[in-house]
C-alpha cells in the first residue's frame, strides 16, 4: 500500500492557492509548513493529491440538481473505513490510497475520482470537519475498476495484437491505437452516464461502431467485449436481462460493425511553426 505522506500548502477561502506557485509550495515537513503559513496565510489547508501524497480523493458533490450521495448510492459499492470529510455543500470527501497512473475520472453525475495534478481543501475550515480520521484505506475492487474504465486515456498505449481482417492500415501503429483506445474511452463514459431509457439500444450502438475499429485490427475484441461488460453490469442492464443477453447484444453489434470495417485515418501533417 502506498504511504500517505500529507504535502500541505495554505488555501484561501475561496480554495484558490493562496501560495504563489499553488500546490507546488507544498511539504510534508511541519517546519517547512510553518514557514510557508507564515509567508502565505491561508484559512483552508490544500492536500496535494496522487503521487505526492500517496492518496487519492473520491468526490461525492452536492449542488443544485446534482446529487453526489445518490450517485454513489445507485454504484452499491461498499466503501469500507477510510479517512473522510464533510464538504460546506453537504458532499463528502473520501480519500483512498492512490492508483497508479490515474489522474481523474468521471464517475457519474457529482462523483469524481481526483489524483495527480489536483488538490483537496481539508479540516478544519469553516463548515468542514473530519468525519472518520482513520488511514486512507485501498480502494474496492467494484470502485477500482470502476475508475479505470472511466478514466481519460493515457499514453502509451498497449500493443494490442491484431484482432480483426489483417487489413491494418500502413501507418504509425500507435496512432491508430490511440485512436481506438480513445473511441473506447469515450464509448464507456457515455455508457456509464447513461439514463435507463434507451440502454441496451445505446450498447449495441456503441459495440457496433468499435467493431469497425476490431475490423481494422487497432483494438482487441475481447477488451472490448470486457469494458463493454463492465459497463452494462454497472448500469444495470446484466441485473434488468441477464448476462447472456448483454453479451449477445455486445458480440451482435460487434459482428455488425465488423462487415463495416473503419476508413484509414486523414494522414497527420505536422504544422510549420515560426
Amino acid at each position: 500500500m502506498t504511504t500517505f505522506r500529507p504535502m500541505l500548502f495554505p488555501c484561501k477561502a475561496d480554495k484558490s492557492p493562496a501560495t504563489p506557485h499553488g500546490f507546488y509550495d507544498a511539504s510534508d515537513d511541519p517546519d517547512v509548513q510553518r514557514e510557508v503559513w507564515q509567508n502565505h496565510w491561508g484559512p483552508l489547508r490544500g492536500l496535494v493529491l496522487g503521487e505526492a501524497s500517496g492518496v487519492a480523493q473520491l468526490d461525492v458533490d452536492i449542488r443544485p440538481g446534482i446529487d453526489g450521495l445518490a450517485t454513489l448510492a445507485a454504484l452499491n459499492i461498499d466503501l469500507p473505513p477510510t479517512l473522510t470529510a464533510s464538504t460546506p455543500s453537504g458532499g463528502r470527501h473520501y480519500f483512498f490510497a492512490h492508483i497508479p497512473n490515474v489522474r481523474i475520472a468521471r464517475l457519474g453525475p457529482g462523483l469524481d475520482w481526483r489524483a495527480t495534478g489536483h488538490y483537496a481543501c481539508i479540516p478544519p475550515g469553516p463548515r468542514r470537519e473530519w468525519l472518520d480520521r482513520t488511514d486512507p484505506a485501498e480502494a474496492p475492487r467494484q470502485l477500482i475498476e470502476l475508475v479505470l474504465a472511466t478514466r481519460p486515456l493515457t499514453l502509451p498505449v498497449p500493443s494490442y495484437a491484431p484482432g480483426g481482417t489483417g487489413n491494418g492500415q500502413a501507418m504509425d501503429q500507435s496512432r491508430v491505437q490511440r485512436y481506438a483506445q480513445g473511441a473506447l474511452y469515450n464509448a464507456c463514459n457515455d455508457l456509464i452516464n447513461q439514463r435507463k431509457p434507451g440502454r441496451g439500444h445505446s450498447l449495441y450502438v456503441k459495440a457496433m461502431k468499435l467493431g469497425r475499429l476490431i475490423a481494422r485490427g487497432w483494438i482487441d475484441q475481447a477488451h472490448v467485449e470486457e469494458r463493454l461488460e463492465f459497463c452494462a453490469k454497472h448500469i444495470g442492464l446484466v441485473r434488468d436481462y441477464g448476462l447472456r443477453t448483454v453479451r449477445a447484444t455486445i458480440r451482435s453489434g460487434i459482428k455488425t460493425g465488423l462487415t463495416y470495417p473503419y476508413p484509414d485515418l486523414p494522414e497527420f501533417k505536422p504544422r510549420a511553426i515560426g
